[in-house]
């Protein structure tokens, strides 16, 4: 909830974390590693690692839900010159 709250107030303000570029940077990376961490989970037998990769898989769908359907799309502008 205090997450959304920063974005609504930040959208407020017409500010934005990351660059598109950074952003599809961002989702790239984040879905290569789901993509990485299923077929690990496929190949793990110990029960204690298994649960611990499916709380990282939960972890990185937030992340990646985040970061997609929030759209950081422009840079976010400095509080001191460049």
């Amino acid at each position: 909830m205090a997450t959304q709250k920063i974005l609504k107030v930040c959208e407020e303000v017409n500010m934005r974390l990351l660059s598109q570029d950074e952003n599809e940077f961002l989702v790239e990376l984040l879905q290569q590693t789901r993509r990485d961490l299923r077929e690990e989970l496929h190949r793990t037998e110990a029960h204690d690692f298994r649960m611990e990769l499916k709380k990282k898989e939960r972890i990185l769908e937030s992340l990646l839900q985040k970061v997609e359907l929030e759209g950081f799309v422009e840079a976010m502008p400095a509080p001191w010159p460049a």
